[in-house]
């Protein structure tokens, strides 16, 4: 699954977020791709929205421990936004089409 990296989008997300985003994940799962979708991606985010992430490790389904300790990663972070993660893997396919247009890569 796909998404699309439009010139004229962005995600709605400081540098600073963005690098401990990727700093929290990269930890964990070093080769995963990170999606974007929601609000931060479709030009409807407020200062405190949450940040919707689809973590695509290769298609595999990542393990609950390891989806747990980045919960737990992200709580204990000093990230003022609170960050909803999901496996693409184990993501309902019919979401993952009504979505597929709206989310960006966060790591690309």
């Amino acid at each position: 699954m796909a998404g699309q990296q439009a010139g004229a989008r962005r995600v709605d997300l400081s540098a600073r977020d963005r690098a401990w985003t990727l700093d929290i994940i990269r930890r964990r799962l070093p080769d995963a791709v990170i999606w974007v979708y929601g609000s931060r991606v479709t030009g409807n985010a407020r200062r405190y929205s949450d940040l919707d992430l689809l973590l695509d490790n290769g298609g595999q389904p990542i393990p609950g421990a390891v989806m747990g300790h980045l919960d737990a990663d992200f709580d204990e972070s000093s990230l003022p936004i609170i960050v909803d993660l999901h496996d693409m893997a184990a993501t309902d396919a019919d979401f993952l089409k009504r979505i597929a247009g709206d989310f960006l890569r966060l790591d690309g």
